[in-house]
């Protein structure tokens, strides 16, 4: 559906998008992800048409950027990260004016605008201006401007940004049903905002591709490894201790603190707690704490995002 080859795009002598190669599948969600800057809206422009490419090639549903730019234009939607809306327009006037711009017709505008309207769960405010809807309801407006002209695929840029934690619920469930009749481009800084929904992950760091993941590998990489931390009050130092913990850890590390306490950072494929504890009792210790320190979706996104990674 979407095939990106060694895209490029410099602005002067700044690389801003650099050999980026990638492909979406038929009703596939693939969320484009990375650190503010790092190349995300740049590439959706060039994907839309907004902006040309200096080097590299996009094929869309068949047609080519270079020599079919309208065709592809008829098949996409596009959510700006900030979209401009007209304030005293009211919802339904707003979206027959971009289906009118779209399709450059009036032919069945009453419903195509009734049908987005329904899909987005705006009927009810169909006559409230734009300008006064919640961030929300501004952010179904903008998706269902992008979806009123019947597009095969949505290009979504930051959908879900500046949102409260129940319009992210809600947008994100709207996206889920959107899947089912296009195929969805999105990008985000935020991984665990977009991590229910997409089916892949790119990860982009100035400009270039350095990871790409499924849910399955993501979910994989993040569960893999838990780690501990340990506790113990103890005398001496504990090193007895630190040998056996090396015996169901792959790693173990340790420090000592003030007042006769030690700790250890643990790093185990599996719940080695009953084993640890079971261990510290046998030493004679007194246990402090144990706890978990799994890596969640935003440490991964970091390490893999950050140039301090």
């Amino acid at each position: 559906m979407i095939e990106v080859k060694n895209l490029t795009r410099k602005f002067g002598d700044v690389v801003a998008v650099n050999h980026f190669s990638f492909r979406v599948e038929k009703n596939e969600v693939v969320a484009l992800l990375g650190l503010n800057g790092a190349g995300k809206t740049t590439t959706l422009r060039m994907l839309t048409g907004y902006l040309s490419p200096t080097e590299g090639s996009i094929t869309i549903d068949g047609f080519s950027s270079e020599s079919d730019p309208l065709e592809i234009k008829k098949r996409i939607g596009y959510l700006p990260e900030k979209p401009a809306f007209y304030p005293q327009a009211t919802v339904r006037e707003f979206l027959t004016y971009f289906y009118r711009l779209r399709k450059n017709t009036r032919d069945n505008e009453t419903d195509a605008v009734q049908l987005a309207m329904e899909k987005t769960d705006l009927t009810d405010r169909a006559d409230q201006k734009v300008g006064t809807l919640s961030a929300g309801y501004k952010k179904r407006v903008g998706i269902a401007q992008a979806i009123v002209h019947s597009p095969k695929i949505l290009i979504l840029d930051e959908p879900i940004t500046d949102l409260d934690p129940l319009q992210i619920v809600e947008i994100r469930e709207l996206i889920k049903e959107l899947k089912k009749e296009h195929t969805i481009l999105l990008s985000s800084h935020i991984l665990s905002e977009v991590g229910q929904v997409a089916d892949r992950y790119l990860f982009l760091r100035e400009g270039v591709l350095v990871a790409e993941e499924t849910q399955q590998s993501l979910h994989d990489k993040v569960h893999s490894v838990q780690k501990y931390k340990l506790k113990v009050e103890a005398k001496k130092e504990p090193i007895d201790l630190y040998e056996k913990l090396k015996e169901v850890a792959i790693s173990v590390e340790s420090k000592a603190l003030e007042n006769n306490v030690y700790e250890f950072i643990l790093e185990a494929k599996e719940d080695i707690r009953p084993k640890v504890g079971k261990f510290v009792l046998e030493s004679a210790y007194n246990l402090l704490a144990l706890e978990t320190e799994g890596q969640d979706l935003e440490k991964y996104f970091l390490q893999i995002t950050s140039n301090a990674s």
